[in-house]
């Protein structure tokens, strides 16, 4: 039985709540699919797809060679030859390559198959793929396994028109990029990058379309770059016993003291270019709350108070400064032990120049704390920038005009990491592209509980990378 609403029902819904943008794609993609038939609808099959996809639960490493698998299939029932590698059991790492005319490098549509893990807290179960109130639910839904069905329905559709593309079109499907991918890009780039061969643009996660009060896009995000990310232990030694006589120097009260001030720190502000020109172009467009903080951002950086009321955006805030969240803490194995040692994990992100040896000084400053030591998880990796002068920008900039007159295509250095850096450490040019109309309500879900992805967004993204994909490849 088909899992999803028929095509005309897809359409009435992508009315609201998605703005007009959304009902401009669908109905350019109701235009085009009037000559084909129905089992040509790829955009129709793209929220059953993600279901499935969903379905196979990748937070579980083993189960990556079952989604390449998974994948395979799909494109293979398509004609696009497929290659599997398996650097480990139960590891996976897929390319599919739509053949062009070989003029020029390829063009990349690069996605991870692995998702973070799920917790009790959700209200629906995290790996069913739940098709429910006009939305695909579950643990993947945005990050990232609905940007690869984007990528791929946009690709069966302008395969399906007959026309072969200038550049070749490779699919790249990686494993463990949310655990550091030691099986995944980097792997494959050093054992089969000739089978991949010239790359000339890559296409994957980050960016975004942000909806505004009004239900319409602000500005189309692209990203352009990253932090660096810098991940420390803690580890508080001191007087070990029995929980039921307390002590004030134990483990555990060492290194909440520590944690705490680590807590109500922040560094200190900073306005990196790539940031600044974010900044000037989505200023005239962005919500009226933070319009008069842009429209005059160094006056903002440079004033206390003002930028106290900016950086109350989480968003906001992480873009102008270094960051450290507390993210694991681990003391003793039984409720009845004080522990010798206690310790923590903190994720820091460095803005671009930020010099980690200096950061981890500061840090070490404001714990103060000779029993409490601090130490890389892993070495950091340098913030690369791709360049916003080139083709593909210029297509996605031409795309959102024609789905969104006056609209921008804002370069964003994004707060995360994406396996964009691997690409752009051999200079080649990798943006994160992920045009699905969102409110942040529903933007908070990646990482988090109850994440879903609107079915009309999701058509609305394939529409987009469809557009995109013909200006740079056809």
């Amino acid at each position: 039985m088909c899992r999803i609403a028929p095509y005309a029902e897809i359409l009435r819904r992508g009315r609201s709540p998605w703005g007009s943008v959304v009902l401009f794609a669908l109905l350019a993609g109701a235009r085009s699919l009037a000559a084909q038939t129905p089992d040509q609808d790829a955009v129709g099959r793209a929220a059953e797809l993600l279901s499935d996809y969903i379905r196979i639960d990748t937070s579980v490493p083993e189960n990556q060679g079952r989604a390449a698998a998974f994948l395979a299939g799909v494109l293979e029932a398509e004609g696009i030859p497929v290659t599997v590698w398996e650097p480990a059991p139960g590891r996976a790492n897929l390319m599919a390559r739509f053949e062009g005319t070989g003029s020029g490098g390829a063009v990349v549509l690069l996605h991870h198959m692995d998702v973070v893990p799920a917790t009790s807290a959700w209200s629906v179960p995290p790996f069913e793929g739940l098709i429910r109130d006009d939305a695909v639910w579950g643990r993947g839904a945005q990050d990232m396994k609905g940007v690869a069905v984007a990528q791929l329905m946009a690709l069966f559709r302008l395969q399906r028109q007959g026309l072969r593309p200038v550049r070749d079109i490779v699919v790249l499907a990686t494993a463990d990029e949310e655990t550091g991918s030691p099986w995944g890009l980097p792997w494959v780039l050093e054992h089969h990058a000739a089978e991949l061969g010239e790359v000339a643009y890559v296409l994957t996660e980050g960016g975004g379309a942000p909806l505004g009060p009004d239900d319409r896009v602000m500005y189309w995000a692209v990203g352009v770059a990253e932090k660096t990310p810098l991940w420390l232990e803690l580890v508080a030694t001191g007087t070990a016993g029995h929980g039921s006589i307390p002590v004030e120097d134990g483990a555990t009260n060492r290194l909440v003291k520590a944690l705490d001030r680590i807590r109500r720190w922040q560094a200190p502000p900073r306005l990196v270019p790539a940031v600044r020109r974010y900044f000037e172009t989505i200023a005239h467009r962005a919500p009226l709350s933070i319009r008069p903080y842009l429209l005059d951002i160094d006056g903002t950086v440079g004033n206390a108070p003002a930028l106290q009321r900016f950086t109350r955006d989480p968003f906001m805030n992480a873009l102008v400064r270094s960051t450290v969240s507390i993210t694991v803490l681990e003391g003793a194995p039984a409720t009845n032990v004080l522990p010798a040692t206690a310790r923590a994990e903190l994720d820091v992100r460095l803005l671009p120049g930020e010099e980690p040896d200096m950061f981890l000084d500061m840090v070490r400053a404001v714990v103060d704390d000779d029993s409490v030591q601090l130490r890389r998880l892993a070495p950091p990796r340098p913030a690369l920038a791709s360049p916003v002068d080139t083709w593909l920008f210029r297509a996605i900039q031409r795309t959102v005009d024609r789905v969104d007159p006056g609209g921008v295509a804002a370069p964003l250095l994004i707060p995360g990491f994406t396996d964009c850096h691997h690409f752009r450490a051999r200079g080649v040019t990798c943006y994160g592209l992920e045009p699905f109309p969102l409110r942040d309500e529903i933007r908070r879900g990646i990482h988090g509980v109850d994440e879903h992805l609107p079915i009309a967004a999701l058509v609305a993204g394939v529409r987009f990378y469809e557009m995109v994909l013909r200006e740079v490849a056809w």
